[in-house]
Parts: C-alpha cells; sequence; structure tokens
C-alpha cells in the first residue's frame, strides 16, 4: 500500500531531488521505503521481503485474486487463457505469422525438440528421476497389483503359457522390474529372464540402417526401442546376468524356442 512520496535529502542535484516511496507491506504491514518507480508507484499492493512477495503472489493470495477478479470482468473467466476469443485471437495470430495455429507445430521446432543430444538428456533425466528411483518401484507394484500388466498381447500371453508349461507356474515370475526395466518374465530354478518381442515393434524386421532414416513417427520410435534393447543387452552381459529374448513369430509357431533355456 502507497503511504507517501517524499524527497530524499542530501542528494547532488538540489534542483532536482530525488523522490522515496513510503510503503506499507499488504502481508506483514511493515512500513518501509523504495526508491521511487513508475511500477512500483502505480501498483497497489506492495511487499516489503522475498518471503512476503512469494505470498503476496502465491495462488489464492491478493494479487492472484486481483488477476482473477480483473480477467472475470474483462473476459468472464478466471484466466485470460481460459477465453474462447483470446485463444482463438492468439491462434490467428500464430496463423498470420507463420502458417499453423500452434508454434510446436512447426517443423523447425519439432526437430529441435528431437535431436540426437536433446534425446539423450531426456533419456537420462528420466533414468536419474524415475527409472531407477522410489517412481518406478511404486509404479511396477501398483501396476502388478491393480493388474494393469494383464492387459498382454496374445504373443506374450502364449509364451508365459508355454513357460508355465515346461517349468511349472510357481518357477515364472511375471515382469519383474530389474535396473529400471520391467521384463516380461523370470525363470526362478535357472536363474534367466525372458524378454518376448514383437519383430515389428523392435525393428527385426528390417535393417536397423534403414529404421534409422526415421522417414516416419513410428520409425523413430522402434529405433528408439532398439536402441534400448542393445542397451539391456550390454548391461546384462556386463552384470553377468541371462536374458534371452524370444520373438512373437517363434512363441506362436511352437514351443522350441526354448531350447534356448536349456
Amino acid at each position: 500500500m502507497l503511504l507517501d512520496v517524499k524527497f530524499k535529502e542530501g542528494t547532488r542535484n538540489k534542483n532536482k531531488p530525488g523522490r522515496l516511496l513510503v510503503l506499507k507491506c499488504d502481508m506483514c504491514e511493515v512500513v518501509f521505503e523504495r526508491p521511487f518507480g513508475p511500477r512500483c508507484f502505480k501498483q497497489d499492493l506492495h511487499a516489503c521481503s522475498r518471503k512476503c512477495h512469494g505470498l503476496l503472489e502465491r495462488k489464492g493470495g491478493p494479487r492472484d485474486e486481483k488477476k482473477r477478479h480483473t480477467s472475470m470482468l474483462h473476459y468472464g473467466v478466471e484466466h485470460p487463457r481460459k477465453s474462447k476469443i483470446v485463444e482463438e485471437s492468439r491462434k490467428q495470430t500464430c496463423i498470420i505469422r507463420h502458417g499453423v495455429p500452434y508454434v510446436l507445430q512447426l517443423q523447425h521446432v519439432i526437430n529441435a525438440a528431437h535431436t540426437a543430444e536433446v534425446e539423450s538428456i531426456r533419456t537420462e533425466s528420466l533414468k536419474r528421476v524415475n527409472l531407477n528411483g522410489e517412481p518406478a518401484k511404486k509404479r511396477h507394484a501398483t501396476m502388478k497389483r491393480m493388474g494393469t500388466y494383464s492387459r498382454t498381447s496374445k504373443p506374450e500371453e502364449q509364451c508365459y503359457i508355454q513357460l508355465c508349461q515346461q517349468f511349472g507356474v510357481e518357477d515364472i515370475e511375471r515382469q519383474v522390474l530389474i535396473n529400471g526395466w520391467s521384463i516380461d518374465f523370470y525363470v526362478k530354478s535357472i536363474n534367466t529372464y525372458v524378454q518376448e518381442d514383437g519383430v515389428y515393434h523392435h525393428g527385426l524386421d528390417r535393417h536397423i540402417d534403414v529404421i534409422s532414416e526415421h522417414k516416419t513417427s513410428r520409425d523413430r520410435s522402434i529405433h528408439k526401442r532398439w536402441l534400448l534393447d542393445k542397451q539391456q543387452d550390454a548391461w546384462f552381459e556386463d552384470n553377468h546376468k541371462r536374458l534371452i529374448r524370444v520373438t512373437d513369430l517363434c512363441v506362436l509357431q511352437d514351443n522350441t524356442w526354448l531350447i534356448m533355456l536349456t
């Protein structure tokens, strides 16, 4: 709250002395002074410190309530972005300037967001924060408890049946979390992990050089999956753990692939 405007004493320019704003904090009601500034002079709400400024700006605070009130008066909604008029005006401006309603639809923006460097940073960030931490373990436990993992493909279900027939139901564990990855099966008696891979989605039906050209968004996804498979293979080998991969075609054909487990 603005209380007064006073002149500084002992300024160099005696003909045009500086001015000070005498303010009252709208949060703690402490009286304080600030150098004169047009923006601060015009504001209705003031804060004496960073702490009070945070309280002033937070959701539900005085300034937030004022913004909501002003937006309701001008647009009929609590925030201008929620107004259909503002949204339509923003789209038209974007179309005039860029030819598309959203900037994120521009090809150079899409390309910049999917460079090898950005993808690497995103992958490493997710792995640090999510894949190897408590969120991944909690999500994994919740999905197993809620039965979400039961929504599997026909080849994966067939693979499970074949493993159970060979080793017994009690010997097979489904969706095992290891190093942040959910592996399809774990055979306890032989200490072996089994992963069922679809030849299309894992890039096994075409040469990787063709897929890596990323002619379609699906190819980009398949290439990413292929790289992850290679990363998993290297990790299992380095940590002296056994991982067997079997394709959906082999599983649906017969159970002769089980000879790999012996």
